[in-house]
């Protein structure tokens, strides 16, 4: 288990490739865990998930990217996915997010912050890890921007993208 959120009586926990749900009893025990999703993207490099229930009454769960920096073939990877407890609704809240193994809501706003890990190889002091405020239906960069707005090195846009790279940057949401 990587993550933990308990709302009430109720406990969720993400591993690797399960969403899991179990009830906590007056005693402080727990009754059996049941499966509420059993196909989570398998982890690669960003094996470890990390789980909070939003102010919308939603889970959130970021599944890292396979790689340093590459093209997934899943789109689910390097996102932030969105569920209801039930397991029902599944989306991809945000994306081109790398790594983002620590994020919360902010207690008043109920706005969405993460703590990205940027990619690595390119030095001691580029590119900085990031703050994102996270937006859902926004593209955070990885793997083709790193820092603000600077073009990764390291992975080459693809000719046959559906927007030219310029297009691309635009609608990427820079870290605050």
């Amino acid at each position: 288990v990587h993550g933990i959120a308990i709302v009430g009586t109720q406990m969720y926990l993400v591993t690797e490739k399960q969403l899991l749900s179990t009830t906590i009893n007056t005693d402080g025990s727990l009754q059996e865990p049941k499966v509420i999703l059993s196909d989570l993207r398998d982890g690669g490099n960003h094996a470890k998930r990390t789980l909070q229930m939003g102010p919308d009454g939603y889970l959130y769960i970021s599944i890292g990217s396979t790689c340093n920096a590459c093209i997934e073939v899943d789109e689910q990877y390097a996102t932030l996915i969105r569920v209801r407890p039930d397991g029902s609704e599944r989306i991809i809240y945000a994306s081109g997010l790398r790594n983002t193994e620590a994020f919360g809501f902010h207690p008043i706003t109920g706005q969405l912050w993460g703590a990205d890990n940027s990619v690595d190889d390119l030095g001691s002091n580029f590119p900085g890890e990031e703050l994102n405020k996270i937006i859902a239906g926004q593209h955070y960069g990885w793997p083709f921007v790193v820092d603000e707005g600077k073009i990764n090195p390291l992975v080459e846009y693809p000719e046959d993208a559906a927007m030219s790279k310029d297009e691309f940057l635009k609608t990427v949401v820079n870290p605050t």
